[in-house]
């Protein structure tokens, strides 16, 4: 069908209320593809859609509350158009609910519920939800710890070109986690997870290759892969590289001596498994409390966390509140992520969805932008 032909024919049908055609005039607008491009419009047509049940439009709306795009950035309306959608059986949209449940984003971080949203989605196959479920069983997030089961929706996620769960398949097999020790597949899977650009699984099959496990012992291949890591700023490649060029054999780097982003790891862990909260004591250690005062961003949102969460006669809003700006001021992500959701729920501040809305957009790395609607 010719595009302005499309047009006319989802127009019209459109304006008769039909919400699918609503919603294909939604992605025309979104997309500028035989019109021009025009945020605003695809927004007016998607909430049409998505007020009539049309879940995919439920979805591209609360992308568009995630974004700020044409709306004032909320988070918690960005979850209430997800789970719309999720109830409805959208795969998207179940991962999506379930990042923001894991993630404390627009509503209380509950891994219970973010589990059962991953699974939902990873039993339709989606490989982002069956590497969650899989991070889940691995550390006990939500559900009982089981390697096994980890490994096994890992293997879904990573037979569908899931580069994370390729990574921590190949550190199962390495390590021996929930499946006998390979280094056989290890290699295979550090490789297949390598071969997309995952700088860790170039550290780790370099690591492989320096020390003969699992492929045959090739310094030149094993200087290849740190190099490959190195280019993209991984200090552990630059460092093995610079160790492999010296024959420098007295400072081998293991899997387990480096560690992802934060949003993807607790802290130094070796095995990516995307929960953002730390798994810490609930007591609170005294050197995170002094560490905080001393101005240190990640212990001034460790004890926003513990004020808000872990307080075993209640929560303290506004002392949580407090220590999660004083992170946020200084480039803190998850606290100005904290921090907006404090004032978008007035939850220890004046609620406030402009307040909410600029730390949003800080911790999101997206522009300001004043011409938006409610």
């Amino acid at each position: 069908m010719e595009n302005d032909n499309q047009f006319e024919y989802f127009l019209e049908r459109a304006e008769q209320g039909d919400a699918e055609a609503q919603f294909n005039l939604g992605i025309l607008y979104d997309d500028g593809n035989g019109v021009p491009q025009d945020d605003r419009k695809a927004l007016d047509w998607y909430r049409r859609a998505a007020e009539q049940g049309y879940d995919p439009a439920q979805f591209q709306l609360a992308i568009f509350y995630m974004q700020g795009r044409e709306v004032l950035l909320s988070l918690g309306k960005a979850a209430e158009w997800f789970r719309k959608a999720a109830e409805r059986g959208n795969p998207d949209a179940q991962t999506m609910l379930a990042i923001m449940c894991r993630d404390g984003m627009g509503m209380s971080r509950d891994y219970a519920e973010a589990a059962e949203w991953f699974r939902k989605a990873a039993e339709q196959g989606d490989d982002d939800a069956q590497f969650g479920l899989g991070c889940f069983y691995a550390h006990g997030a939500g559900v009982e710890q089981d390697h096994l089961k980890a490994v096994d929706w890992y293997l879904k996620a990573a037979k569908q070109g899931n580069v994370d769960a390729q990574y921590n398949l190949g550190y199962a097999y390495e390590s021996g986690e929930g499946v006998p020790q390979d280094y056989d597949k290890a290699a295979d899977w550090y490789h297949s997870a390598a071969e997309q650009g995952d700088t860790h699984a170039q550290v780790n099959l370099g690591n492989l290759y320096r020390e003969g496990r699992g492929v045959p012992k090739d310094k030149e291949t094993a200087k290849y892969w740190f190099q490959k890591a190195a280019e993209q700023g991984e200090t552990v490649g630059q460092f093995n590289l610079e160790a492999a060029q010296f024959n420098d054999a007295e400072f081998p780097v293991e899997p387990e001596s480096f560690g992802e982003s934060t949003f993807l790891t607790d802290g130094g862990d070796h095995l990516k498994h995307g929960i953002g909260l730390d798994q810490e004591n609930e007591a609170l250690d005294e050197w995170v409390r002094e560490a905080a005062e001393e101005g240190d961003p990640q212990s001034q949102y460790r004890l926003g966390n513990w004020y808000r969460y872990k307080l075993e006669e209640g929560s303290d809003y506004s002392e949580a509140a407090e220590w999660y700006r004083q992170a946020a001021e200084q480039g803190h992500t998850e606290a100005q992520m904290e921090l907006g959701a404090m004032y978008e729920n007035g939850l220890g501040v004046p609620q406030d969805p402009e307040e909410a809305a600029k730390w949003y957009r800080q911790a999101l790395s997206l522009p300001e932008d004043d011409d938006s609607e409610d």
